[in-house]
């Protein structure tokens, strides 16, 4: 008894800090997308998406990310429908990820009503 808390995964490494094996969940997402060899400029964009989850999430527990954040993050985009139709799928792909990793139980990105 008076053991520790499981420690939640979270985007941006544990308790703001980086995770002690050296990589958030952005972090091994793209060394997945790495694997899979995706283009460099397609890499580019996968950065560009999660970055901005951690700049507006940073070390928020993923369970902890709600769709009204996601949202936000959305209406802020300032670009052709096309962008923002790339950039979901992005997200989608990132929380189906998240999800098959075991991190989270569902897609928090497809209850924002994305389709």
């Amino acid at each position: 008894m008076g053991g520790r808390a499981k420690a939640r995964p979270r985007l941006g490494g544990e308790s703001g800090r980086r995770r002690s094996d050296g990589e958030s969940r952005c972090e091994k997402y793209i060394s997945d997308a790495e694997a899979r060899d995706i283009s460099d400029s397609q890499m580019q964009k996968v950065r560009l998406v999660l970055g901005e989850l951690e700049r507006n999430f940073g070390s928020v527990a993923i369970r902890s990310v709600k769709v009204e954040g996601l949202r936000k993050i959305r209406e802020a985009w300032k670009v052709a429908p096309v962008t923002i139709q790339k950039r979901l799928e992005m997200l989608r792909s990132f929380f189906r990820f998240c999800v098959d990793s075991g991190w989270i139980d569902r897609n928090r990105q497809r209850s924002c009503g994305f389709r």
